[in-house]
């Protein structure tokens, strides 16, 4: 199954998922961004859409293909595509679960991530393959 969803990957970096607050009571709590969770809940759409019903029950690999919007300016990764590899990985793959093309995001065996630019089209491509059994 393969499918693009058309949002900007940035808003699923599991490092700006998170937000600490506090109660009326005062107390300190934390909770998903908004921007992660309707990041996640895109995903989790164009995945349920994509799959016509279609549930892998067995090992899976996935791919994973983020266009980032903009470059990277300065260190040993400038001019590259701004922005983490791994960071969306986990948003994702909690999409697929949430989407209920996967039944658990631990029967993903492989993730094989490509990172690169589009400043026009910032999307994820995804394409989810069942996998032999893991070994032993």
């Amino acid at each position: 199954m393969k499918f693009t969803t058309e949002i900007d990957p940035a808003h699923l970096r599991i490092n700006a998922a998170w937000r600490r607050g506090k109660t009326r009571d005062g107390k300190p709590i934390t909770y998903l961004s908004a921007k992660y969770s309707h990041a996640r809940a895109v995903v989790a759409t164009s995945a349920a859409d994509a799959s016509d019903g279609w549930r892998f029950v067995g090992p899976v690999s996935v791919t994973i293909a983020i266009y980032f919007r903009k470059l990277t300016r300065t260190g040993p990764a400038d001019g590259l595509p701004w922005g983490d590899v791994d960071g969306p990985i986990k948003g994702i793959l909690d999409a697929l679960q949430h989407s209920g093309v996967l039944a658990d995001d631990g029967q993903v065996l492989e993730v094989y991530a490509i990172k690169r630019r589009d400043k026009d089209r910032p999307r994820i491509e995804i394409e989810i393959t069942a996998s032999p059994p893991a070994p032993g």
